[in-house]
Parts: structure tokens; sequence; C-alpha cells
């Protein structure tokens, strides 16, 4: 677990510092959409405008087929940087649990200030999408951030 911030009561940096996700049965067109526009706003991509049912559909159709979805939805970085959902475990009762994640899909070659500012959106991102999903009320804890 991470070293709680100094500055704030010792509940509310251990409760910041989880890492949410979202049961499959819980995912929804209007979450995914919300989904969308944290990314958007996070990172620069254009999720909400390519989004939709028919991304739901897609999202559906792979996350049942195996556990890793991915979207090329674009960063401010790169146009084909992606928005990553994976199963990070599972519940008692067999429910995948997805986590949600930010790919800036770089080359290797690139200057590492790219690199360093892919780092810093994809832990913004994170961050945003886990609070949004802790406070839908379904978020089932899958780690704790760096």
């Amino acid at each position: 677990m991470t070293e709680p911030d100094r500055n704030l009561p010792q509940e509310l940096a251990e409760s910041e510092s989880i890492k949410y996700g979202i049961k499959f049965s819980d995912i929804t067109a209007e979450r995914l959409m919300e989904i969308y526009k944290i990314y958007d706003e996070t990172v620069d991509g254009v999720a909400v405008y390519i989004g939709g049912h028919a991304t739901m559909y897609h999202f559906m159709i792979q996350a049942n087929q195996g556990s890793y979805v991915e979207f090329r939805f674009g960063s401010r970085l790169d146009a084909n940087s992606k928005l990553l959902a994976r199963v990070e475990g599972h519940t008692v009762d067999g429910d995948s649990v997805f986590g949600f994640g930010f790919n800036a899909n770089l080359d290797p070659s690139e200057r590492l200030q790219r690199h360093k500012d892919s780092d810093e959106l994809e832990a913004k991102f994170q961050k945003a999408v886990s609070n949004y999903i802790k406070q839908t009320g379904i978020g089932v804890s899958i780690g704790t951030f760096k």
C-alpha cells in the first residue's frame, strides 16, 4: 500500500489511494459513456464522438470472449492512444471485475518527455475513472494506486 499523504486524515488518504473497478454485470451503456467522457476530459480523446451503442456492443462482445478490451480513441499525445478495460479479478459469485486504463501507445523511440506525459495522463485518467466508479456506489476495490 502507498504511503498516506501526511496532510490528509489517515482514512481519507487511504480511501483516495484505493483503485476501483466495476463488475461486468454493472456495466451499462450510460456508465460506459461516462467513462468515455472522463477519458475525453483527462486525455483529450474522442471517445464520446466515436462511442455509443455500437461501442457498447463491441465492448460486450470482446469482454465475453476474453479478459481485455481496447478502443483507439486517441489523445493529445497520439491518435492511436487507447482506452483499456481489463479483468482485474472476480467476485465470489464469478462476475468479472473490470478496471480501466489509458495507453498512450507511443513508439519506444519517442522522446522521454512524451513518456513522462503519458504516465501523468494515465495516472490522471485512472484516478478520475476510479473516483467516478466509487461515487456510483457499485465500485469494487481492485488494488491501490502507485
